[in-house]
């Protein structure tokens, strides 16, 4: 009964590709599981990825694009472990085009939450 609620709240596609694979719910959970469920270290290494080409567009909204950059941090804190606030003022100058890195944001290395 388990088995077939979790066949059927599948999509057609993946349905065809999960539906022989288990013999009880607990394999077809597991190879569900396995398939789409992203590995610690990877979603780690994507996270960092999106924070090291993160680029401020200057016909985007600030706030927006601090917000993204927040998240992001946030994100990689909550999986991995906190950053220091110079190395968030680090990322943060980075992604700011050349014109508006006169903005000294690391005066702020040590109290990030004053951005």
């Amino acid at each position: 009964m388990v088995k077939w609620i979790i066949i059927n709240s599948l999509g057609e596609e993946i349905r065809k590709i999960i539906a022989s694979q288990g013999k009880t719910a607990f394999e077809t959970w597991k190879t569900l599981e396995k398939s789409f469920i992203v590995s610690h270290e990877r979603r780690c290494m994507e996270i960092r990825k999106k924070l090291n080409s993160l680029k401020y567009n200057e016909e985007q909204d600030i706030n927006i694009f601090i917000a993204t950059l927040q998240n992001l941090i946030d994100e990689l804190e909550n999986i991995d472990h906190d950053m220091e606030p110079s190395t968030k003022a680090g990322i943060l100058n980075r992604a700011l085009p050349e014109n508006l890195r006169f903005i000294n944001v690391f005066q702020y290395k040590h109290d990030w939450n004053k951005l």
